[in-house]
């Protein structure tokens, strides 16, 4: 079971430096054990709270918001306005 105190820590964390590593996040929660940091990183993953990206070997943390938000952002397409050289059919 993962206390709550830990969750909230690490949910903390990772919502204030998105993109941080394994190594990162247990740096900065020095005074948690390892296993700690990662039985709630474990649980929030499961619920949908903080997402894992694979990069360069490293697995990067973030919050599900922040990928959420880029995800949007990403999903926004330029439609170009139609070319007035191009002739047009009429049906």
């Amino acid at each position: 079971m993962v206390s709550e105190e830990v969750t909230r820590a690490v949910t903390c964390v990772i919502h204030t430096r998105p993109g941080l590593s394994m190594d990162d996040l247990i740096l900065a929660c020095a005074p948690y054990t390892w296993n700690q940091v990662f039985l709630a990183l474990d649980d929030l993953v499961r619920h949908g709270v903080v997402t894992l990206k694979h990069q360069r070997g490293f697995y990067v943390i973030s919050s599900s918001s922040d990928t959420m938000t880029k995800k949007r952002v990403n999903n926004r397409r330029h439609i170009p306005a139609r070319s007035k050289t191009r002739p047009h059919l009429q049906v």
